[in-house]
């Protein structure tokens, strides 16, 4: 009786140990699921709107004149991290109505940006952090073409949307450049799709 015990004893254990090396095989298959993630081809922005200036009357002293600029929205959803960059060109203004027989032209550096600022938009609130956007200011109406570098993404920065901002533009007169007419400039928004200086 006793020997009969041990040997049911005997096959428990063994069964006992077949069944947990069998559950030990069956949790250790893996899974490695997938997924195709795609991005778009290119940066994108906003199209640059100006609104044209109040008229001013020239009394002999120097006159600011201000322009609104709309706000713009930037969205890179390229998952590349590549970086990009947004620069404001300004041609200098023109007066082809000017009097005396000749078109008047104001000097260089006489149209200032406003506070350039940037923040992410809403419906994108994890988007890359502003801190990786470097911001810039100054004169657009320059002898160089390349004119203000006025958003810089880093590389691995600016991912998702933003809304881009500039203050009102500050126009300057000179009594001793401005002849009476109406005055024209125009500004190129040129947009980087790649790592920025």
């Amino acid at each position: 009786m006793k020997e009969r015990k041990t040997k049911q004893l005997i096959t428990m254990v063994v069964v006992l140990a077949m069944l947990m090396t069998m559950t030990t095989t069956a949790f250790a298959t893996g899974v490695a699921p997938t997924t195709a993630v795609t991005g778009t081809t290119d940066v994108t922005i906003g199209a640059l709107a100006i609104a044209n200036s109040a008229a001013v009357s020239l009394d002999g002293k120097t006159k600011t004149i201000t322009f609104a600029v709309t706000d713009m929205t930037i969205t890179d959803a390229r998952g590349t991290g590549a970086g990009w960059g947004v620069s404001l060109y300004a041609s200098q203004f023109t007066n082809a109505t000017a009097s005396n027989g000749a078109i008047n032209t104001l000097p260089a550096s006489s149209l200032k940006l406003g506070t350039v600022a940037i923040a992410i938009d809403g419906t994108s609130p994890d988007s890359s952090s502003i801190d990786t956007i470097t911001l810039g200011q100054g004169t657009i109406d320059t002898d160089t073409a390349a004119g203000v570098r006025i958003l810089s993404a880093a590389i691995n920065g600016g991912m998702g949307i933003y809304t881009a901002s500039i203050g009102d533009m500050t126009l300057t007169l000179l009594p001793k450049d401005s002849k009476a007419g109406t005055y024209t400039s125009t500004i190129t928004m040129t947009l980087t799709q790649g790592p920025t200086a």
